[in-house]
C-alpha cells in the first residue's frame, strides 16, 4: 500500500531528492489527520512525475474555488490529481500507521468522505411520526406514503453514520426522488390531506418537487465522485 519510508523521490522541476512515505492524496484529505505543512511532495496520477513542496507553489496552479480539479501537470500536461503525496520521516509513526489503515478502508469502500447525515435521519423520523398520525386518522394512503418515505430516510440517515459507504448516497437519492414523485402526483391529481386541510397550489408542489429532484441528482453525483475516488485509490494502491 505504500512505497516505504526510505523511498527516494526526485523532483521533476528542480531535481532535489528526498526520502518519504507515499500516501494516496484522497485518503489524506478524507482523513483530515495530516497537516498539509507535513507534505514534502506531490506525484502526478498520470505520468508519476514528483513535484516537491517548494516547486508546487509556482508550478501547480491550484484554484481556490475548484481545488486540484483543473490543475495540469507541468511535465505531461494532463490533469495532475495528485495521485499520491510524500511525507517525510519526521511525521509521527502512529499517524502514518493510522493513515495506512484509512487507506486500506478507503480501498475497501469504507470512506470518511461520507459524513453522517443528520438531516436525512431527522426528516425520516418526522415522516414516520407524520405517517403514524395520518394512519390513526384513517388517512390510509397518505399515512402509508409518509411512513415508507420516513423508513427509507431513517435507514439512509442511520447508514450514513454506520457504514460510510458511497451507496448510502444512492439510498438518499432514491428517498428524495420518491418524495418528489409524490409531490408531483399530489399536484396533478389535486389531492389534499383532509386531516390538515392543506390546499397547496400545484405550482408550489412542483417547485418543491424540482428542488428534491435536484437534491437527488446531487446525491447521485456525489456517489459517482466518491466511487471514482475509491477506484482511483485501489488503482494507485496496487502500483
Amino acid at each position: 500500500m505504500s512505497e516505504g519510508i526510505n523511498k527516494e523521490h526526485a523532483c521533476a522541476i528542480c531535481g532535489k531528492t528526498y526520502q518519504g512515505e507515499s500516501l494516496v492524496w484522497d485518503v489524506v484529505v478524507a482523513s483530515e489527520k495530516l497537516p498539509l505543512a507535513e507534505i514534502a511532495g506531490y506525484k502526478c496520477e498520470n505520468c508519476d512525475a514528483v513535484i516537491c513542496d517548494e516547486c508546487s507553489a509556482e508550478n501547480l496552479k491550484v484554484s481556490g474555488w475548484s481545488g486540484w480539479e483543473k490543475t495540469k501537470c507541468p511535465r505531461c500536461g494532463q490533469l495532475f490529481g495528485p495521485g499520491t503525496v510524500q511525507v517525510g520521516g519526521e511525521v509521527d509513526s502512529r499517524l502514518l500507521e493510522s493513515l495506512k489503515r484509512d487507506q486500506i478502508e478507503f480501498a475497501a469502500g469504507k470512506t470518511k468522505l461520507i459524513k453522517g447525515d443528520f438531516y436525512t435521519l431527522l426528516y425520516g423520523v418526522i415522516f414516520i411520526v407524520l405517517g403514524v398520525v395520518l394512519l390513526q386518522a384513517e388517512e390510509m394512503f397518505f399515512g402509508y406514503i409518509m411512513s415508507i418515505l420516513g423508513v427509507v430516510g431513517l435507514i439512509a440517515g442511520a447508514a450514513s453514520f454506520v457504514f460510510k459507504s458511497p451507496y448510502v448516497k444512492l439510498l438518499e437519492a432514491a428517498d428524495t426522488f420518491m418524495l418528489a414523485v409524490v409531490l408531483v402526483a399530489f399536484g396533478l391529481t389535486g389531492t389534499k390531506m383532509d386531516l390538515f386541510e392543506l390546499d397547496i397550489p400545484p405550482y408550489l408542489l412542483y417547485l418543491a418537487a424540482a428542488f428534491f429532484i435536484w437534491s437527488a441528482y446531487d446525491d447521485i453525483k456525489e456517489f459517482l465522485r466518491i466511487n471514482n475516488k475509491i477506484q482511483k485509490v485501489r488503482k494507485i494502491s496496487i502500483k
